[in-house]
């Protein structure tokens, strides 16, 4: 009998935040690890973060020292998207605006004697082709803003540089009804089903 390899993945997710009291992917995470935790072969860590430009980074990079996940995909609102927005690429740097404890970044850079930009490691395009494939609105984008979105995106890529990991960053619409022909969350969620099972089949799993 030919065993299935384990592939250690891990997912979030971003609680309420300045003008968003409800974050619509944290119910994403939570239903998409229900889906995950189905699929054969993987072992699923999965985590909200609060908005904390302090307490999220922290957050990520103790669960990438615990966990050493293989993959990794973050997921967060944006008003801006209409779709799934895959991120390309996470830049050291920090938005001046305040979190959900009213701070503001304890750092312009978020990584001192760091790169300026990283490039996602996860399988960009063919999710892309993927997601437009099985009827998702997708897009590619190469600016994953200033917020703590970047930060924790830039924060994962920077701690496993060079390691092989396949990390990366999903934009999704704030408001996930499906009414008026918006996406609703179970759209997401098979999207996001989707995202991973290209990531492991990407990777060999």
């Amino acid at each position: 009998m030919t065993q299935i390899a384990t592939a250690r993945v891990l997912i979030t997710g971003f609680g309420s935040f300045p003008g968003v009291p409800e974050n619509a992917s944290a119910v994403v995470v939570e239903r998409l690890a229900l889906s995950i935790a189905a699929l054969p072969g993987v072992r699923l860590t999965w985590r909200i973060l609060p908005v904390d430009w302090e307490v999220a980074p922290r957050q990520v990079a103790e669960l990438i020292a615990d966990e050493n996940p293989q993959v990794i995909l973050h997921f967060g609102v944006s008003r801006r998207a209409e779709g799934l927005v895959i991120e390309t690429l996470a830049r050291n740097h920090c938005h001046s605006s305040v979190d959900i404890c009213g701070s503001f970044p304890l750092a312009p850079k978020i990584a001192a004697d760091a790169p300026d930009a990283l490039p996602s490691t996860f399988p960009a395009a063919s999710i892309v082709d993927r997601l437009r494939a099985e009827g998702f609105p997708a897009q590619l984008s190469e600016d994953a803003g200033g917020y703590l979105c970047n930060n924790v995106l830039y924060t994962s890529l920077n701690r496993l540089s060079g390691n092989n990991s396949c990390i990366g960053f999903v934009h999704l619409p704030v408001d996930l009804s499906g009414k008026n022909g918006r996406l609703s969350v179970d759209d997401i969620v098979n999207g996001g089903v989707a995202i991973l099972q290209t990531c492991l089949e990407e990777r060999g799993f």
